[in-house]
């Protein structure tokens, strides 16, 4: 044997550390492992603290729904309210949680109302109560769904117009056969044949099931002196096209309202007039997928909340 190897067996290797040296490397190592986990799970329990107001908030929208609609099948129960805001949702559910705690009532108008519940962001505001306003919708059958849904709330009154520019009666065209539809048929209610034919992807032969009736039309302004309305914090319009010309009959010079929320989806060529068109009046007009929501000098500190 070499000399050398024998006096120096393990020259080729570092020295072991001693035992405490050891036992403190692994416990560095478990306090490093322990605060990247830390920091992982605190980044998502701040972003899951940021959750349960909402979720709360969407799951009795859901069982309120769902309660309401015995007649559905189970998938359609199990799926929800559709809830259609899109990108710019949140935003608008806490403005209008701080519509709530800052306006005693809130005073609105809902253009469009359909059967007041399904697809409605408003519901559940309008069913806690310290809400009041005017649902308009024309159509006869949606109109008597929309008062029986919403018989005994307080606070509300309906009306059974249109809203349009000029005052007048005017041809409402909408799907009248039913039979093997899909679930929305008999909500499309549009001043526009094409515009409800555009649904022929989803909706077979429509040419044969859309018919017409003369509705009574008014504008806002009229709805709102026929209802003794002078202030308005909220306008929601869902008229399948014509959001535009709604928004237009409104005299900003004496009804102001502090919030509109429009649908952006229909309105083509006019979507981009229909925002400088606000935002020449002072608001800051905030799209979403759908929807766009456009908000007065009054409630831009409900913004912050808003997250945007």
């Amino acid at each position: 044997m070499d000399t050398l190897a024998a006096v120096h067996p393990s020259s080729d290797r570092a020295p072991a550390p001693p035992p405490w040296r050891r036992l403190l490397l692994r416990v560095h190592g478990v306090v490093q492992r322990s605060e990247r986990f830390l920091r992982r799970a605190g980044r998502k329990l701040r972003k899951l603290a940021r959750q349960p107001r909402k979720r709360a908030w969407r799951a009795k929208e859901a069982v309120a729904w769902a309660i309401q609609r015995p007649d559905l099948p189970l998938w359609r129960v199990l799926r929800g309210p559709r809830l259609r805001l899109g990108l710019y949702r949140d935003d608008i559910e806490r403005v209008l949680h701080g519509l709530t705690r800052t306006r005693k009532p809130v005073s609105f108008v809902l253009v469009g109302a359909n059967d007041g519940v399904e697809n409605d962001m408003l519901h559940p505001f309008v069913r806690a109560g310290g809400w009041s306003g005017i649902l308009v919708e024309p159509l006869p059958h949606l109109f008597g769904k929309l008062q029986q849904n919403l018989r005994g709330t307080p606070g509300l009154e309906f009306a059974n117009v249109a809203i349009d520019r000029t005052p007048g009666m005017r041809e409402l065209f909408y799907v009248e056969d039913l039979e093997g539809a899909p679930w929305y048929a008999d909500k499309l209610g549009s001043f526009s044949r094409e515009h409800v034919r555009k649904h022929g992807d989803s909706i077979p032969d429509i040419d044969e099931r859309i018919a017409s009736r003369l509705v009574e039309c008014i504008t806002l302004d009229s709805l709102c002196e026929r209802h003794g309305v002078t202030r308005l914090d909220l306008v929601q319009i869902d008229a399948e096209g014509f959001d535009f010309e709604v928004i237009r009959s409104i005299d900003f010079q004496r009804l102001r309202p502090s919030v509109l929320i429009y649908e952006h989806a229909h309105l083509g060529v006019d979507e981009e007039a229909c925002r400088r068109f606000l935002e020449e009046l002072g608001y800051r007009v905030i799209r979403g997928r759908l929807d766009s929501m456009a908000l007065a000098d009054d409630v831009r500190t409900l913004l912050a909340g808003a997250g945007a």
